[in-house]
Parts: C-alpha cells; structure tokens; sequence
C-alpha cells in the first residue's frame, strides 16, 4: 500500500506543477505571480516533475490536430534553466535526458515528415524551443550573451559575425537553422534581405566594394541552404527565388561592370537554392573576390620593359656583407641584413628592396599593385601584386647581382642600445648571400669557416637585444599572434624589421609629415570585455568551451589598421609604427616609400603635404577594406582546393 500512496503523491505533485505553468503560459499579466509560486517548492522534487511532464507529452505527442495544445511547454523550458541553477553537479544528467527527448522529438518528426500540418509545425517549434534550452545548460556562455534570449542563432548572425561560432551551432544544434522570428519571419529570409543591401551596396560604387559584408552573408546562407536539417519546400525556394529574381530586375546601373557583378551575386544564390552552386570553381571564386590569377598582356609587356632596361644595373663596389634570410623556397626577397662593429658601436643595416626604383607611381603596374594591396601564398604558389617576373627576380634582392635597394642605417650604442644615429638613403647593393632561417640556427648553433659570416650572425644576435626594447607585445595579442616555428633566427630577423617599422613611423611623427602608419587601438569598454574573458581562460587550455572564448576574444580583438594619424600600436605596445620593410608584397609598404622619397629626400611644399595626406588617406581605407576580404578569400581559396 505504502509504494502505490508514494506513486500518487507523485503524480498530484506533477499535475499540480502542470497546472501551473500552463497558467503561466495562458496568463502573461500573471506570470510574476505563478513563477513565485512555482519556485516555493522544492526546485529538486521541481526539476524531475518538469522532466517527467516533458517527457511524458513528448512520449504521448500526436499529429491529430484535434489534440490540446501543448504549447505551454515553451513555459517549461523557459523555466528549467532556472530550477537547475542550484544544481550544478545534475547539469550532466538533466542534459542527458533532454538529449533523450530531442531524439524522441526527431523520430517522430521523421515518421510524420510527410504530413506537415499544424501539429507536426508545433513540435518542430518546441524542439528548437529545445534546442535554445540544452545550449543554455551544457554550454556556459560567452560574455555579453544572454542564452535566454530566443534569438540565439540571430545573435550570432548579425552581431558577432563569427563563422566558426555559427557552423559550431548549426553543427551541435542542425534545426536552429529552421528558426523564426517573433514576426514569424524565417532566419533564411532575414539573412537574405541584409544580403541583398549588401549587394546594393556593393555594386553601387563605380569601382565596387566594400565586400565584407556581401561575402559574409553569402557564406551564411550557404550554410543555411545547404544545411539537410533545413525545411525549405518547393514552395518556399520558389517565394525565395521570385525575391531574387524581382531584386535583380529592379537593379539600375549606369557601368556595366556593376550590373554584371550584380547578377552575378543575385544568380549564384538562386543556383545554390537548386543545388548548382559553383562549389569547386576557383574562376568563379576569383571573380566574386576580384582576385587575379594573372596579369593583363599589357601588364606583361610593361614588366618585360621594365626588366629590359635594369637588366645591366651598375652599383659602387663594396666591402660590405649583405645578406637575406628568408624561409625555405621563399618567392620574394625583399629584406636584408649587414652589421659591423666598430669602436663601441654597432652599424646595423636593414636593406629594403625598392620598386620605386623600377616603376614609378603613374605606371600601370603600380595601379594594379594598389587594386591588389598584396601578394597572396597558398604553400607552393603565389599570386603577386606585382608580376613576379619583377618581384622575384629583378627586383628581388637575389645574391650577386646589383638590385635598387632602400637602406635604413643605425648607429646604436654597444653597451647602452641607444640609437646614435639613423638614415635613410636610396642605393644599389649587392646581396652577398641568400640564406635560410634554419641555415641561421644551423650556423650559430654549430659555426661556420666563414669569418665574415659568422661575425654577422654573433653581432645580429647580440643587437637584437637593443632591437627588442622598442616594443613590448601585449599578453592578448601575442597570443593570437603566435607563431610556433618561431627561433632564433626567425625573432633576430623580426626584431630588425620591426626596429626599422618603428623609427621610421617614429621620424614622420616627430616631423608631423604624412606618412601612411600601423596602427591598433583598444578602448576601455573592449579592455574590460576581454579581461573578463581571459579571467576564465588559462592560457593553452585544451578545454571546449575554454577554446571558444578563445575564439570570441579574437573576434572581437580588433585589427591593426593602416591610418594617417599616428595613435600607436597597443599590440605591440609602440608609440609608433608603420609597414615599410616588405614592398614586393605589400602595397603600403610602397605608399611609405613615397613618403620618403617625396618628404626625406625630396623638397616639398605645402601643397604636397596636403595633396599626400589626401592621398594617404584613401588609400589607408582601401587597403583596411580589401584586407580581410582577402583573407576570406585565402581560406575559401584553401577550402575548394583542399575538396
């Protein structure tokens, strides 16, 4: 008798909680009401009472439209987090029976796939309901996150704007993607219309762009698109395809280049609704990024005479050992290294390879190095801004032969490292070798019979100590910067450069002159986020979730930027900085190279002051612009050939 009294005490007890929230949930004016009397009572007898309902109506679900409503445990769901919040150590258990239920929500999802009635609409909405649930318990969340918040997925979309963030969602939660709005507005319909903008925007500049925005939310709706855990019928792709098809007959363009890449991106969407996207077609990704592959015949002919008429380059002869260390199979040699010793002080040269020498700003080879703004690496293959018959050869700072270089030399005190003296002076040298980082570490490590060799290896190690003091890389930045590979010869090299980026943007600043600088900032209110971030997370943790604040960190760490108003770089904790020491590659890089050309060797006037920070300026957003554009290309680029 006792075990059949103990059975029904249960059960009033779970119907009386049932009572309850379906008040909840019928009567919103009185909810404050009844999620008080609900927390009264014991949240341990609560939680198995809630578990039990759940998986009871679950187990008992029917597609008879005739049925009652069950929508009340949308209530339940919001409620339980709540209940378990003072449980920490059942989070695994309740997790595990809420799985148990999601599959049970599956399968009779499936059984009745054919048959989408109102019903079978219902128990698609409480197992995202479910979804949102089972995040918010198995998952601590991420600063600024509020997993309560319906609008999980929506978040992520429009306001962190992680990719790896939203495929992990889609991944550990596939029907998210079939989430509405409290519109009753599907989440593939919203991304669309944000995409179409991006698109008019887009095209609606002559010279095209920016493409951030456009990129991201294509990459978005191919992920919803292509998602199997998506419900888009026949009816809805062709509701989808008419909002495309009307968007692209309502486009006015003036330039033909901007209608064609208007239908271009309107018509790659509406290929992709029927399964026909250009999934491994590297043309097609080319054209969408404004990536070339190759230069334009005219291109090549002006390389071909550029490289005729420096095909017999004559310099001074010198004693002076030169050398370039570069990594195994390196395409561009655009940096070298000489240093001597003598009475106290150090004479460290850094050796820039000059295309100002070769191309002068008006040519067409520097108006398409600009629309590159960088060469691009995908292991064994490069595509230069620069034809690389230029790039890496005649201007390439190969060994034994005369090449127009841009040398900054320091005089910096041996004992104190205190910079003496600094110039910058245009010139033709002579590489006396070109060598590997790890020929570098194998030498110093090992030593050499070369006497001359190995006295610049010994005086490059030893400066680069002075070198050093210039910056001091912030903990969060370094970590998202990190290099693993890094050695001795690899930091020793760095150092000179960054020594060489730092005085340089240094001398422009103290001179107030335009100049094209490196920045990166963070304000307060971005500190505080991360702090609270990097509190929770040790360094190098192996832990999931540890991993993807991790992830959320470098988001929204933000980018070092190209600028005319000198701020500092907080990464590298400088007062200054700027790109001048790798101009095969990057554009910037030759923009400071006019700087200096224009305001350190040449006279000027006022008038080239303003005409340059005007100049200047545009370009530093250009380039800001194309960056992570590229990147994305970088990674899609690897991912379609990788396939």
């Amino acid at each position: 008798m006792g075990e059949i009294e103990v059975k029904t005490g249960k059960q009033k007890y779970t119907e009386e909680v049932k009572e309850l929230l379906k008040k909840y949930y019928n009567e919103p004016e009185n909810r404050e009401k009844y999620i008080s009397t609900i927390f009264k009572r014991n949240k341990n007898k609560l939680l198995i009472a809630m578990l039990n309902i759940l998986e009871e109506e679950i187990n008992n679900y029917s597609f008879d439209e005739s049925d009652e409503s069950p929508l009340y445990l949308v209530s339940l769901l919001e409620v339980l987090p709540k209940t378990i919040s003072d449980y920490p150590l059942l989070i695994q258990n309740v997790t595990t029976s809420l799985n148990g239920i999601h599959r049970e929500i599956n399968e009779k999802l499936h059984i009745n796939e054919k048959n989408r009635n109102t019903r079978y609409k219902l128990l698609e909405y409480i197992r995202i309901k479910l979804d949102d649930r089972i995040l918010e318990i198995s998952n601590e969340s991420p600063v600024d996150y509020d997993a309560c918040k319906e609008d999980y997925i929506s978040y992520l979309i429009f306001q962190v704007k992680n990719i790896n963030f939203i495929e992990k969602a889609i991944e550990e939660y596939p029907y998210i993607v079939n989430i509405k709005d409290k519109k009753n507005v599907p989440l593939i319909n919203r991304v669309l219309k944000v995409y179409l903008r991006a698109v008019d925007k887009y095209t609606k500049d002559k010279d095209l762009g920016p493409i951030d925005d456009l990129i991201y939310y294509k990459r978005i709706l191919k992920m919803l698109i292509t998602s199997d855990k998506i419900s888009l019928n026949d009816e809805d792709k062709k509701a989808l395809t008419k909002t495309l098809s009307d968007h692209l007959a309502k486009a006015d363009h003036d330039v033909i280049r901007q209608k064609e890449k208007h239908t271009y991106f309107v018509n790659s969407i509406i290929m992709m609704l029927y399964g026909k996207d250009e999934e491994n077609d590297l043309k097609n990704l080319n054209y969408e990024y404004e990536v070339h592959d190759t230069f334009k015949a005219t291109h090549e002919l002006e390389a071909e005479r550029i490289r005729f008429i420096n095909s017999n380059i004559k310099g001074k002869k010198s004693k002076k050992k030169i050398y370039t260390f570069d990594g195994e199979g390196a395409f561009e040699l655009d940096d070298a290294l000489s240093i001597e010793k003598e009475d106290g002080i150090y004479h460290l040269g850094v050796h820039i390879a000059n295309p100002l020498a070769y191309i002068s700003t008006n040519s067409i080879l520097y108006d398409e190095a600009r629309k590159r703004t960088r060469s691009l690496y995908f292991g064994d293959k490069c595509i230069p801004m620069i034809p690389f018959s230029l790039s890496g050869d005649t201007m390439s700072l190969n060994e034994g032969v005369y090449r127009h270089a841009m040398s900054h030399y320091f005089d910096i005190d041996a004992q104190t490292g205190e910079l003496l003296n600094y110039r910058v002076v245009p010139e033709v040298i002579k590489v006396t070798k070109n060598l590997t980082y790890d020929k570098f570490n194998q030498d110093i490590a090992h030593g050499s019979d070369d006497d001359d060799y190995m006295e610049t290896l010994i005086n490059l190690c030893e400066i680069s100590t002075f070198l050093g003091k210039v910056y001091n890389e912030d903990v969060v930045y370094q970590e998202f910067h990190n290099d693993n590979s890094k050695t001795i010869a690899t930091s020793v090299v760095e150092k000179c450069m960054i020594y060489t980026n730092y005085n340089l943007a240094k001398l422009f600043a103290e001179r107030n002159l335009p100049y094209i600088y490196r920045c990166h900032t963070v304000d307060d209110k971005l500190l505080s986020r991360i702090d609270q971030l990097t509190k929770k997370v040790p360094a190098r943790s192996d832990n999931k979730f540890l991993a993807r604040n991790y992830e959320l960190i470098k988001n929204i760490y933000p980018r070092a930027y190209y600028t005319t108003k000198n701020v500092g770089h907080m990464g590298l904790g400088t007062d200054y900085y700027s790109h001048v020491t790798s101009p095969l590659r990057r554009f910037s890089d030759n923009i400071a190279g006019e700087c200096i050309y224009k305001f350190l060797i040449h006279p000027y006037t006022e008038e080239d002051i303003k005409r340059y920070q005007e100049y200047i300026d545009q370009m530093a957003d250009t380039i800001n612009a194309k960056r992570r554009t590229l990147d994305n290309y970088e990674i899609e680029r690897g991912r379609r050939i990788i396939k």
